[in-house]
């Protein structure tokens, strides 16, 4: 007897560009990107010449990160999976993302660390930006 294989449905296949796609924003979000915003930083107090705008930028920046981290994982994109899979030094999967097994507490907690440190970054640069004068 045949199976009826629309009772068995299979798993769709990523193409392999999808996948390296997804592992590669999963490695961006990861590594270079607070290089980045701390770069950024650099550069805005250097061309204001002012450490309020370094300050700003890297509040504002870190803040805008853990927003879209949290974004990320509640709407469940698969290099926020990925990127944790690899903070874990795990095999990025980013075809199997099993959700449940993905930690609630790295899921807000760490975005939710850097909002925090973002905005004690910007009120700390604009106490010091308002106590200069």
């Amino acid at each position: 007897m045949k199976k009826n294989h629309h009772l068995f449905p299979t798993k769709p296949v990523m193409p392999d560009k999808e996948k390296k796609r997804i592992k590669l924003m999963a490695a961006m979000l990861r590594y270079p990107i607070g290089v980045l915003i701390i770069f950024q930083s650099l550069f805005w107090a250097w061309v204001f010449r002012s450490r309020f705008a370094g300050m700003l930028s890297l509040g504002l920046g870190m803040t805008c990160l853990g927003i879209y981290e949290i974004i990320g994982y509640r709407l469940r994109f698969r290099h926020i999976y990925c990127a944790n899979q690899n903070l874990h030094h795990r095999k990025m999967t980013p075809d199997d993302c099993d959700w449940d097994a993905f930690p609630k507490s790295e899921g807000y907690g760490i975005p939710a660390l850097e909002i925090f440190f973002g905005t004690v970054i910007i009120v700390v640069g604009l106490i010091v930006y308002l106590d200069q004068g």
